[in-house]
């Protein structure tokens, strides 16, 4: 409770590890990403913080490396690419297409793992498929 809620997602991230993108407070709340799983607000009471041995990446940042609110990013050039990778993630708008070949910065990651990225210049904030 006050916490973020549950999400039946959330059953599949459980004694998975997970990094850490955000952290919010009254209550306390952990924004956790789990890669493909999503992205979900814990309790902190609920995770068990893990040092890890090596600086290696986990299992999901292999291919996309781990984004965090504030990060720089840089949208592939692909219209075709794009628009099939959006369904599912917030859909597709012309206006994104102005964005595309562009940098952009990290706002927020939601629950699902979709990242809203503001673009200067281009018409605003979208919401993309962190793929």
């Amino acid at each position: 409770r006050r916490h973020g809620g549950w999400f039946s997602e959330m059953a599949f991230c459980l004694d998975s590890p997970g990094r850490v993108v955000d952290t919010l407070s009254v209550p306390d709340r952990a924004r956790i990403s789990h890669g493909s799983l999503g992205t979900f607000t814990w309790n902190p009471a609920a995770v068990t913080r893990v040092l890890p041995q090596s600086a290696e990446p986990l299992p999901f940042e292999d291919q996309h490396g781990p984004l965090v609110v504030d990060d720089e990013v840089l949208l592939t050039a692909s219209q075709e690419r794009i628009v099939a990778l959006q369904v599912g993630h917030g859909g597709w708008s012309p206006r994104m297409a102005r964005c595309l070949g562009r940098y952009g910065r990290v706002r927020s990651i939601d629950h699902k793992g979709d990242v809203r990225i503001d673009m200067p210049g281009s018409g605003g904030s979208f919401l993309w498929n962190p793929a």
